[in-house]
């Protein structure tokens, strides 16, 4: 049985920026209207093909909290995404989210692979931005 070490890349809270946009309704109240930032520098290809991949991003959400992180991901020859949930990974660093592709769904042609986040006034964000069009992508070896 192979064993996974090291950190995957990531986006630092330093190399995050963004000009969040609020609204004010007509009592006054100020609104968020913007989804949680999403940061991922992208894994190093190759990958292991018998070692689960787990993938490190940075989602925060300036007004207010992230409540979901999912990881989409297929195989490169799959036209479906699945997905799985990512956890907040504190050993990371603070708003650093974690999700793992098990070994079961990697392909030996290669990983394409993106996030989503949903914020608790229900804002949502996609990266990259254009997802599921474009993607993050890795090869995997035996």
């Amino acid at each position: 049985m192979s064993m996974w070490f090291g950190v995957l890349a990531c986006a630092s809270p330093d190399d995050v920026q963004q000009n969040i946009d609020l609204t004010t309704d007509e009592t006054g109240i100020t609104a968020d209207i913007d989804g949680p930032i999403i940061a991922h520098d992208g894994i190093e290809s190759p990958q292991w093909v018998d070692d689960d991949v787990i993938i490190e991003a940075l989602i925060l959400d300036e007004d207010g909290a992230v409540l979901i992180g999912q990881l989409y991901f297929r195989r490169q020859t799959s036209p479906d995404f699945e997905s799985t949930g990512m956890i907040l990974a504190p050993d990371a660093g603070d708003d650093m989210y974690r999700g793992k592709i098990a070994t079961t769904s990697l392909g030996s042609a290669g990983m394409h692979y993106y996030f989503k986040a949903v914020d608790n006034s229900n804002n949502e964000s996609v990266y990259p931005e254009a997802a599921p069009d474009e993607y993050f992508k890795f090869d995997l070896t035996e």
